[in-house]
């Protein structure tokens, strides 16, 4: 899937929970992110935004950014930053909800700059894995804290 940002408009993906995230309870969501190339393309940071919807009713009305309407539990960006046509690169985006969460979406932060000479900046996304927990998970959906 492929998410991105213009100007004026912010494309996110979205999904209600078949079991909501509760208030208090650390979760890790990882995915693996990708610069694309092309007018919307072009090397980025990639910082991702993820926020908790309190209803199931996607998609969303807004064009917009999300940062001003709905409740940001984190953002991330990845240890390198993006080149266009890379390699895909895992983020990890480690949080705990201030309130119970029905439904997530993420993408694109608002923050991030267009990339210059571009009419706007696009991620592709893949493999996400949420899981319980803080720090690096695993296929089996354990979660451990990441060793400083």
């Amino acid at each position: 899937m492929w998410m991105g940002r213009a100007a004026s408009h912010r494309r996110y993906v979205g999904a209600c929970l078949s079991t909501p995230l509760k208030q208090g309870e650390a979760q890790t969501l990882e995915m693996y992110i990708r610069a694309t190339t092309g007018q919307y393309g072009g090397d980025t940071e990639g910082w991702v935004d993820l926020f908790c919807i309190d209803h199931c009713n996607l998609p969303l009305p807004q064009s917009g950014t999300l940062r001003d309407v709905e409740t940001l539990l984190t953002s991330a960006k990845p240890s390198t930053p993006l080149v266009a046509g890379g390699d895909w690169t895992i983020v990890s985006l480690q949080f705990t909800p201030p309130k119970d969460c029905p439904a997530v979406i993420f993408g694109p932060s608002s923050l991030m700059p267009v990339p210059a000479g571009k009419s706007g900046g696009y991620i592709l996304f893949d493999t996400l894995n949420l899981q319980q927990g803080q720090g690096t998970c695993d296929d089996a959906g354990l979660c451990m804290p990441n060793s400083r």
